[in-house]
């Protein structure tokens, strides 16, 4: 773990600790987390971990709804004993499927109107003239 030297916003409340914004580098893979450790050792974070191209490839339509997004990954559970919910993961994979099945219908319409278009093309005078 690479934690960079960094100014991160904290706040004492109701027995909690609140942060936000704290960077660091597992790996070569950037995180940056909000959220609270509570005084009984309990945890009420989010992790935020950016998608990287070369982990979705060409991954098509799919791939393409991935790109630049964000897997926000809720932590609980105690300090000794972290609980990650991977629900946001297939979350994400399903925002992802539905995104990049509205792009494909989109394509197509796009396709579609394009082909129109032209086809009209030949019953407008030329422009210009």
């Amino acid at each position: 773990v690479v934690m960079p030297e960094q100014r991160v916003p904290f706040q004492w409340k109701d027995r909690r600790v609140y942060h936000d914004g704290l960077k660091m580098t597992v790996k070569d893979i950037e995180i940056r987390t909000r959220g609270s450790v509570g005084m009984d050792h309990s945890l009420d974070m989010v992790a935020e971990v950016p998608i990287r191209d070369e982990w979705i490839g060409k991954g098509g339509l799919l791939g393409a709804s991935l790109k630049g997004q964000t897997l926000k990954l809720p932590i609980r559970g105690t300090m000794s004993k972290p609980h990650v919910d991977h629900g946001a993961i297939n979350q994400l994979v399903r925002d992802a499927v539905q995104g990049a099945g509205t792009r494909a219908v989109e394509d197509q319409l796009n396709k579609g109107l394009e082909k129109g278009l032209k086809s009209l093309d030949k019953f407008l005078p030329p422009r210009g003239k």
